[in-house]
C-alpha cells in the first residue's frame, strides 16, 4: 500500500508564452512571418488543430515547447510527491493539469531526464530541480511529441528539409 506523505513539490513555472503567431498556408508564408518576428529560432504548430495551420514563433526552446504542449493553457506543472511504500519513502511524479495522455512517469524513469538535469530521481526535489527536470522533459518532447511540430532554425538542415517537403506537397 502506498500512502502519500509530506508536501508535493511543483516546478517553477516557465515564463508565460508571448504567442507571436500567424496562419501559414505555405512555407513562404511561414518564412515571411518568421522574418516579421525577428527570424525566431523556433516555429511551432499544434498538430491536433483543424483548419488553417497556426504557427507560433519563439526564440526560447522552453517557451516553444510549452506552447506546443499548451502547458499554460492547461495549467500544467511537473510535480514530485513522496509516498511511503513498505516503510520506505519513495517518490512519484506526475503532471498536474489537463495534459495529453503521455506517460510522464515512464518518461522520467526511462529517459534519463533526472540525470540530464543533474538530479537524483530517488531523492526529494526542490522547485528549481523540478524546473530543470521539466526543461529536460521539454527537450525530449520537442523531438518525440505526437501533439506538436517544431522547426528549429538553429538546425537549418531539418527545417529546410521540412519546408521543401511541404512545398513539394503543395505542387
Amino acid at each position: 500500500m502506498n500512502l502519500l506523505i509530506g508536501n508535493v513539490i511543483s516546478d517553477v513555472p516557465p515564463p508565460t508564452p508571448s504567442k507571436k503567431s500567424a496562419i501559414c498556408r505555405t512555407p513562404d508564408e511561414l518564412l515571411k512571418h518568421r522574418a516579421n518576428y525577428g527570424n525566431a529560432t523556433y516555429a511551432v504548430t499544434i498538430l491536433e488543430e483543424t483548419g488553417d495551420e497556426t504557427w507560433y514563433f519563439s526564440n526560447d526552446l522552453q517557451e516553444a515547447v510549452a506552447i506546443g504542449l499548451r502547458w499554460h493553457d492547461r495549467n500544467c506543472a511537473l510535480q514530485q510527491y513522496p509516498l511511503e511504500q513498505d516503510g520506505q519513502i519513495v517518490y512519484g511524479y506526475r503532471v498536474q493539469g489537463s495534459c495529453d495522455s503521455w506517460d510522464i512517469e515512464e518518461m522520467l524513469d526511462h529517459c534519463g531526464l533526472f540525470e540530464s538535469a543533474g538530479a537524483d530521481i530517488n531523492e526529494g526535489a526542490t522547485p528549481e530541480i523540478m524546473a530543470r527536470v521539466r526543461i529536460e522533459l521539454f527537450k525530449f518532447l520537442s523531438v518525440h511529441s505526437p501533439s506538436f511540430l517544431m522547426l528549429d532554425f538553429s538546425q537549418p538542415d531539418g527545417a529546410s528539409t521540412f519546408l521543401q517537403d511541404w512545398a513539394d506537397e503543395l505542387e
